[in-house]
């Protein structure tokens, strides 16, 4: 299996991605880039393989965010929109960035229809994200009535907040316009609220099954969407990308991860999914996006004699290593280090894996170790008023 990988150079442009590892991951019509979170290296590399992808009809990136800001990423991305809130991109700013800058070369040129949209597909884990992404919208469309409901949400954690909730959903359902809304505006109250009610519901029970449902509906909602021919990329934890599960987080009961259940749906076209593990051989890490604790991992040491990714690292020499699991030939069951062991036979839990030879935390999520209390909400909003004048995307 190691003399089938590919090794190469940590790329620093899009064409420093070898078309070999764009030819393998770029043929499927959802790409699943299953992430170590809060790694550096992986958000570089995801800066520069989206051009790539885009050249290959992918216009459309989910990550697993708190959903209610969904709206405003894609705003970002698309120029309508000058700032964001740091809480609010800070997981994921180096690739936004990349696709923003994408997005303007592509408006420039007159191709403004061929952007990347952007969406988050996750609960919202923070009491206050959904409020939030209201209060935005209200101030986009210079809404006083929505602005109101906003204002007279109770607290998150009352008895009375799931119905408040429910009738802003109601109000945008029955009559945007007196809410000072279009359909736009509508769908993303409709859409943001949907989640917001189960959100509310995870936050209490933090139930993974909950959750896993959450991000199957959105993800599956955004691939009925594509347009004929259009693709989607999702970036998201390695669990969730997992294809026939190797681990469980917390919850004891029986529930099928995104991937798994992607894969299920896939079942009679499996090239038109790739589930793709992204990792490092070693390098430092922290536990959660508020952590400042770090610790070390190395495969020489974490993966025992005969793993597959100790010889892909050593046959690496410093370099990336890219192996594609769909079709190597080899039927016995491997074992294969993602950060945590696994055996199985190539190709069952992933479609194949992409290993960086050295991991360091994220520059931008160090924000957070500082910044953000359990809501991650920053004490100021950087949205700038000039920017909510221009009509939505």
């Amino acid at each position: 299996l190691a003399a089938q990988a590919l090794y190469f150079a940590t790329p620093t442009a899009p064409d420093g991605v070898p078309d070999r590892v764009v030819a393998a991951i770029a043929g499927a019509d959802v790409l699943l880039l299953g992430e170590e979170h809060h790694v550096q290296e992986h958000h570089d590399f995801v800066a520069v393989l989206l051009p790539r992808l885009h050249e290959r009809g992918f216009r459309s990136v989910l990550c697993e965010l708190n959903h209610a800001y969904g709206w405003l990423l894609d705003e970002y991305v698309k120029g309508a929109r000058d700032t964001l809130a740091e809480n609010q991109w800070n997981l994921g700013r180096d690739w936004i960035e990349a696709i923003r800058a994408l997005n303007a070369g592509l408006r420039a040129g007159g191709r403004a229809g061929e952007q990347i949209s952007v969406g988050c597909c996750d609960v919202n884990h923070w009491d206050d994200s959904y409020r939030e992404s209201l209060a935005a919208l209200a101030e986009r469309y210079r809404s006083q009535p929505l602005a109101a409901l906003v204002a007279q949400l109770p607290a998150t954690a009352g008895t009375a907040y799931l119905p408040a909730v429910a009738a802003i959903a109601d109000a945008a359902a029955g009559d945007p316009a007196r809410l000072g809304l279009d359909a736009a505006g509508a769908s993303v109250v409709t859409a943001t609220t949907r989640v917001e009610l189960a959100a509310a519901g995870y936050r209490t029970s933090r139930s993974d099954a909950a959750r896993e449902d959450v991000l199957h509906q959105n993800v599956t909602a955004a691939i009925d969407r594509l347009a004929p021919g259009g693709k989607l990329a999702v970036v998201c934890g390695m669990s969730h990308a997992q294809l026939r599960p190797a681990w469980r987080m917390h919850s004891a009961s029986a529930w099928e991860w995104l991937g798994t259940r992607l894969a299920a749906r896939y079942a009679a076209t499996p090239g038109k999914l790739y589930s793709l593990a992204c990792f490092a051989a070693r390098g430092q890490h922290k536990p959660n996006f508020r952590s400042k604790e770090r610790f070390d991992v190395d495969v020489q040491s974490s993966a025992s004699s005969d793993d597959l990714s100790r010889a892909l690292d050593t046959a690496a020499a410093g370099r990336i290593a890219f192996l594609d699991l769909t079709d190597t030939g080899v039927d016995e069951e491997a074992k294969i280090w993602f950060g945590r062991d696994s055996v199985m036979r190539p190709g069952e839990l992933f479609s194949g894996l992409l290993m960086y030879p050295r991991s360091s935390v994220a520059r931008a999520s160090v924000w957070y170790e500082d910044h953000a209390g359990r809501s991650g909400r920053p004490a100021l909003r950087l949205v700038s008023p000039a920017a909510t004048r221009r009509p939505p995307p």
